[in-house]
């Protein structure tokens, strides 16, 4: 099996900690962090820091989890550098991202905050949860996996709504 590698983008405000503690505990009941080589979870959030290394002892039982402090708020832009950067020096692996879905939407009175949570935990059943069948696809030749990620030969990406990527995904 390919290496598994999880790149996390947490801005540690507002229901943070209960979104976080969810992700940790899916990845480890589904056998993804048994199975998983590293995470790298990237976070802003300087005042929450004790909380949330507090919160990563509790699940990272093999020392798996590699946290970094993000200096200042660029959402999800450093995350993805440094998911970039690793990319261009490994080869042969398969790497997850997410964030913590909705943390940012709480601060908006006019989202509805029960569609947001479910779209979040749909994102995470088909990453997280169902991890071995995006994986099973990567191994079968596919590029990148994801929630609503649908091929169409008659109608390629640039023409179709049915390939979105939304917020999670998985790339060989």
């Amino acid at each position: 099996m390919k290496d598994i590698y999880i790149f996390s983008h947490n801005y540690l405000i507002n229901n943070w900690k209960d979104i976080l503690e969810n992700q940790l505990k899916l990845i480890r009941s589904s056998g993804l962090y048994d199975s998983m080589t590293n995470m790298y979870l990237l976070a802003f959030g300087e005042s929450q820091w004790k909380e949330l290394m507090k919160i990563i002892r509790s699940y990272d039982i093999d020392d798996k989890i590699i946290t970094l402090s993000i200096d200042e708020n660029f959402y999800e832009y450093p995350t993805l550098q440094k998911l970039y950067k690793f990319i261009k020096n490994i080869e042969n692996s398969h790497i997850l991202y997410f964030h913590l879905k909705g943390v940012w939407s709480t601060l908006d009175s006019n989202k509805n905050i029960d569609a947001i949570e479910s779209w979040r935990k749909c994102l995470e059943y088909f990453n997280i949860e169902k991890w071995k069948d995006c994986v099973e696809k990567l191994d079968e030749g596919y590029e990148v996996v994801g929630t609503l990620y649908n091929y169409n030969e008659k109608e390629p990406y640039e023409k179709t709504y049915q390939n979105l990527q939304d917020d999670k995904f998985y790339s060989s």
